[in-house]
């Protein structure tokens, strides 16, 4: 007879050792899919992160967990939101979100937001009016007198 398997009192079994979860492997591909964009290597990231190049390649195969701390900075590191890498979980667990999110930040919209930030509120407000009108599908007004302004403002701003 073979005796049962040996525990620390109340952990499980080392045969039942846990199992990747979906979501952390989620995450682990859009961490690394991240990474090979911008052209970092698994060592260059844990370096930036104190890791080494195992851990992140564990944190890329979903073997381990990405704590929240941990997850905020990849994502400062590849500059890219948080959000970002929770992007396609609806999919992955057969679900539809309840409703579209309100905005889609994709990779380049850090870049954007602080571009934006950085720019007089007189630009920003001409942006804004530009950029409701084309993702209406509608052609910018005629320059009248107020574009004209605006164009001033645009340049001034160095756009």
């Amino acid at each position: 007879m073979s005796a049962p398997p040996v525990t620390d009192e109340g952990a499980a079994p080392v045969s039942h050792r846990r199992r990747a979860h979906a979501i952390d492997v989620h995450i682990g591909r859009l961490i690394l899919a991240r990474r090979r964009r911008i052209g970092l290597s698994q060592k260059a990231l844990g370096d930036q992160l104190g890791l080494t190049f195992q851990q992140v390649q564990k944190y890329e195969r979903g073997a381990n967990r990405v704590s929240a701390a941990r997850l905020y900075t990849i994502a400062q590191v590849l500059d890219c939101s948080v959000e970002s890498f929770f992007e396609g979980l609806e999919a992955l667990e057969g679900k539809r979100s309840p409703s579209p999110p309100l905005v889609r930040v994709d990779d380049d919209f850090p870049r954007l937001a602080r571009a934006y930030s950085g720019l007089p509120a007189s630009a920003r407000a001409v942006i804004v009016e530009f950029v409701v009108a084309l993702a209406a599908g509608l052609a910018p007004p005629a320059a009248g007198p107020s574009e004209r302004r605006s164009a001033q403002v645009l340049a001034q701003a160095s756009i």
